[in-house]
């Protein structure tokens, strides 16, 4: 089951077979604990979701979570989720995600408490916010940056993050049939959204 990544580098790149590699992913359990870990996805910030990530390698420290917790901090997160509605989907022709719309301006001010936070970076913020919006937000791996998301990884800030998102947003729009097919074909994929699988793909790949 080929996928066409057309819109990180200059030019596209083209993994063959992607099939292999979800099951690589999943036989190595990498991750399963953070899959499986059960997250409200309401507008309060959790401290499972935070311990969550480190289950995909995120090295989240104490101190990191317990700054992510102060009280205005939590604040700007929990607000910022309000507006962000839990049944968005990035694999959806929405037009509350069309280019413009609020909700890109609501994602860059969810991730500005997080950015704030010494260390916290693009990827252990999308790991513990892909479980508050598993359907929108992509947990991105730093080695898989590296090598796919460069051009958006300096400066680290909202806007940045959010045009990360969105590239990878219009990848999965283009391999959506072959996203679905692959989900269809591997056991274990059940309650597993598309923007999780296509995250496993990518890190399998470059990670």
């Amino acid at each position: 089951m080929p996928i066409n990544l057309r819109t990180w580098t200059p030019n596209p790149i083209v993994i063959p077979d992607a099939v292999p590699l979800v099951a690589a992913f999943l036989a190595a359990g990498a991750g399963g604990e953070y899959d499986l870990v059960p997250v409200e996805q309401d507008a309060a910030l959790g401290i499972l979701e935070v311990w969550a990530a480190n289950w995909l390698a995120a090295g989240l420290q104490a101190a990191e979570a317990v700054a992510l917790f102060q009280p205005q901090t939590l604040a700007q997160i929990n607000d910022a989720l309000a507006e962000i509605p839990n049944n968005l989907s990035l694999y959806e022709n929405d037009p509350r995600l069309a280019e413009g719309a609020p909700i890109w301006n609501a994602l860059e001010e969810l991730f500005r408490p997080f950015l704030a936070v010494p260390n916290i970076g693009f990827a252990r913020t999308t790991k513990i916010l892909h479980k508050k919006r598993p359907r929108l937000i992509p947990p991105i791996d730093s080695r898989a940056m590296q090598n796919v998301y460069r051009e958006w990884m300096v400066p680290a800030t909202p806007e940045n993050l959010k045009q990360a998102i969105i590239h990878v947003r219009n990848d999965i729009m283009e391999n959506l049939d072959a996203l679905h097919a692959i989900r269809a074909e591997i056991p274990g994929l059940d309650g597993i959204t598309i923007v999780r699988i296509f995250d496993m793909i990518v890190w399998e790949r470059f990670g």
